[in-house]
């Protein structure tokens, strides 16, 4: 028998919820502004904000439904999704958007940034009691498709 789903676990997947939504937003707006960032000359092309959005939406979507289903692996795998979307982000700010801010004037953000993935991060390996596992009982029923009492 699991133990019922813990309030963190709804707090982490209304986040995801809201940064898949987030992205989706961006997707829409990318594509609603396409005719004027290509007439300002917008860096990288618009299509690339599209795909990014489409592409990180997709991932929070399947990383939430992966976290309510209470999979093993969701904790690793949210968590791995988290970090690659805070470091794109990152990488994508500072190296490749046209950003003519110098790098200390995204320090105080930057480390914001940090502590809430290390915020996620904790909190997912506090989920991993709650996932669900399976028992050696379970296991064998698997494996040669008979019970043994």
């Amino acid at each position: 028998m699991t133990a019922k789903r813990p309030l963190l676990l709804y707090m982490l997947l209304v986040a995801m919820a809201i940064l898949a939504l987030a992205n989706a937003l961006q997707v829409v707006q990318t594509v609603q502004s396409s005719p004027w960032l290509t007439a300002l000359g917008y860096a990288p092309a618009p299509i690339y904000k599209v795909f990014e959005g489409a592409f990180f939406m997709l991932l929070f979507i399947a990383g939430g439904i992966l976290l309510w289903a209470r999979s093993p692996i969701a904790p690793v795998l949210n968590g791995t999704i988290f970090a690659v979307y805070f470091a794109w982000s990152w990488i994508d700010t500072l190296l490749i958007t046209v950003n003519p801010s110098p790098l200390s004037s995204h320090l105080f953000a930057g480390g914001v940034s940090l502590g809430l993935l290390l915020l996620a991060e904790f909190s997912f390996y506090l989920l991993t009691p709650f996932m669900r596992q399976t028992s050696r009982n379970e296991e064998k029923d698997d494996k040669d498709g008979r019970s043994e009492s």
